[in-house]
C-alpha cells in the first residue's frame, strides 16, 4: 500500500515540477526574470515559513549557523564558468 502511495507522490511531485518550468516560460515574458525570481521566492519563503510555524520545532542552529550562512552566501555566487554560447 505504501508503495503506491509513494508512487503517486512522485508522480505529483513531477507534475509539479514540469509545470514551474512551463509556466515560467510564459511568465517571464509578462513580468520580467527578476520580478518572477522574487515572486518563486517569496512563495517558497512563505511555505517553509507556514510549516515552520505548524510543525512547532525549533531550529537547532546553535554551533551550526556559520554553516548556514556560507550555504546561504555560497549559492547566490555566479557560476566559475562564463555563462553564454560556446564559441
Amino acid at each position: 500500500m505504501g508503495c503506491a502511495r509513494d508512487l503517486g507522490m512522485l508522480v505529483l511531485l513531477a507534475a509539479l515540477w514540469g509545470a514551474s518550468f512551463l509556466s515560467m516560460r510564459f511568465v517571464v515574458q509578462a513580468t520580467g526574470p527578476v520580478v518572477l525570481a522574487f515572486i518563486r521566492v517569496a512563495l517558497v519563503a512563505a511555505g517553509l515559513a507556514r510549516y515552520a510555524l505548524l510543525s512547532r520545532q525549533r531550529l537547532a542552529l546553535h554551533g551550526h549557523w556559520w554553516n548556514f550562512l556560507i550555504l546561504a552566501f555560497g549559492t547566490r555566487l555566479p557560476p566559475p564558468v562564463p555563462a553564454g554560447r560556446p564559441r
